[in-house]
């Protein structure tokens, strides 16, 4: 059987550039406020290139370089080595002009972590204008009878394609494969939503209204005695002020909401500017009990944040020690979302990965009750995690 869907992609045609330029407004690109402001706007955010939509995330804005700025080209198809500029390598290889050589050039990285530049005319934002967002909807909406149509067009296509002469025919016929004309029906099962159990509060009915009602009825009832942990904070100098009233609003998130874990004491960790949070650590924290928990306040993003989250998780990894990492760099495109007052959110959705991480449940189901085929027998559910890549 042969399963086809419909796709809509939507892709944004604002460029960096344009931003750059609305950012900037009267102002120069060598003054440090509108430097600031450009590198705090984009960094850890993902494009797509004009002329290939090739995606990449944007690691820093590199104000020493423009179009003109020329680098050593490595020719791989006639291997030799050629000294070009950004804006002749792009008229050469694309075809298309650059229109403003005194742009900044975008730093990110390849698949071996090789320095990359990009030019900011060439680059679309892949984020989606909240205004655009609320249309989209209505415009990738497909009816079924425009579905259906659609898919008729496509059966047609390769019932074309079968033949004889045709050269996809003979990949069907190795495949021993026939294009069936007409559309299979088959009947649909809905199952009844699942039955969530929560601690105190259970059980509801998991729907639309899931989300709301778990806002608005936050706090767990959990009648264990809390276990007592330890917390480690970890954070460079500059984040001092930052990371300890983020931690304290995280031990009180745990307390509102009646954790089963509670931290009986918060141990900070210090780290020397540009240093190895791990390293710092181990200077606390010599033996694990597997009751700790750690927490990094990571000051730095792109390559070098990449490469401290990595470092952490590979203790993480080596110990059992569980861990957290907060990325606060201040040019981050996340920075307000969490230092600000979002940061109440992502405190209450940590402490509940906490809670998991311990053991402890913040919610179950029976799936019984929803799909009864499933009684009495032992069912292996496995969730697959998804990690995207720079491409």
């Amino acid at each position: 059987m042969f399963n086809v869907d419909t796709i809509t992609k939507v892709l944004s045609k604002v460029t960096v550039l344009d931003d750059i330029y609305h950012i900037a407004g009267n102002r120069n690109f060598a003054d440090p406020a509108v430097q600031k402001a450009i590198t705090r706007r984009f960094i850890d955010t993902v494009v797509a290139t004009s002329y290939n939509y090739q995606t990449y995330t944007i690691e820093d804005i590199d104000f020493t370089k423009n179009p003109a700025s020329v680098f050593t080209w490595d020719n791989h198809r006639t291997k030799t080595q050629t000294k070009i500029s950004f804006q002749d390598y792009a008229l050469k290889i694309h075809n298309i002009k650059a229109t403003d050589q005194f742009q900044p050039m975008i730093k990110t990285s390849g698949r071996q972590r090789q320095a990359i530049y990009l030019i900011p005319e060439f680059c679309y934002q892949t984020d989606i204008p909240d205004n655009a967002k609320r249309e989209l909807p209505k415009i990738c909406s497909v009816f079924p009878t425009d579905r259906t149509k659609k898919y008729e067009t496509l059966i047609s296509l390769l019932s074309m394609a079968q033949s004889p002469s045709a050269e996809p025919a003979k990949l069907l016929q190795t495949f021993n494969m026939r294009i069936k004309k007409n559309l299979t029906t088959v009947r649909a099962i809905q199952l009844k939503p699942p039955e969530l159990f929560i601690p105190g509060v259970g059980p509801i009915t998991a729907g639309n209204d899931f989300g709301r009602y778990m806002k608005e009825n936050p706090k767990f009832r959990w009648t264990e005695k809390p276990v007592g942990w330890k917390l480690y904070a970890t954070y460079e100098e500059q984040s001092k002020l930052i990371a300890q009233d983020w931690v304290n609003n995280f031990v009180n998130t745990l307390k509102l909401h009646n954790c089963p874990v509670v931290f009986l004491e918060t141990t900070p960790v210090r780290v020397p500017k540009g240093g190895s949070h791990v390293e710092a650590l181990k200077t606390k924290l010599t033996k694990s009990t597997g009751m700790e928990f750690v927490i990094c306040f990571l000051s730095a993003s792109g390559a070098r944040g990449t490469e401290q989250y990595q470092s952490i998780k590979n203790f993480t990894l080596q110990t059992g020690v569980l861990t957290q990492c907060i990325d606060i760099d201040p040019n981050s495109k996340s920075f307000e979302k969490k230092t600000g007052k979002d940061a109440k959110n992502i405190q209450f959705n940590i402490s509940r990965q906490l809670i998991n991480k311990t053991g402890e449940l913040c919610w179950w189901s029976i799936i019984s009750n929803a799909v009864p085929s499933l009684k009495g027998k032992t069912v292996l559910v496995i969730g697959i995690d998804v990690y995207h890549g720079k491409k």
